[in-house]
């Protein structure tokens, strides 16, 4: 158990993506479910405009491409959402790798 951010904030900080989003040195793809629950919408919110806010550049031939899914959680039991995240997936690899 890693304990709860308020009791270990350095633990959390030192694994947050927010913390090393300098160090970003290949394309990245960033898919979020709207409704997680787990992980709130508003974390990889906020690690997007920490990137942007670093000077990458966001969108298909950017450094980065940020997707949020629609009525999503944590993860999808509903086969359209699944096909659609493959999609994006395959569509990502596709333009990065060729």
């Amino acid at each position: 158990n890693l304990g709860s951010p308020d009791e270990r904030p350095a633990l959390y900080r030192e694994r947050s993506p927010v913390e090393h989003a300098a160090n970003l040195d290949c394309p990245l793809l960033v898919v979020h479910g709207v409704n997680d629950r787990r992980v709130p919408v508003g974390q990889a919110r906020l690690y997007r405009d920490r990137l942007r806010g670093l000077g990458y550049e966001a969108g298909e031939d950017g450094d980065f491409e940020y997707v949020e899914l629609g009525a999503e959680g944590h993860a999808s039991s509903d086969i359209d959402q699944k096909i659609r995240l493959f999609r994006v997936l395959g569509d990502f690899l596709d333009r990065r790798l060729g």
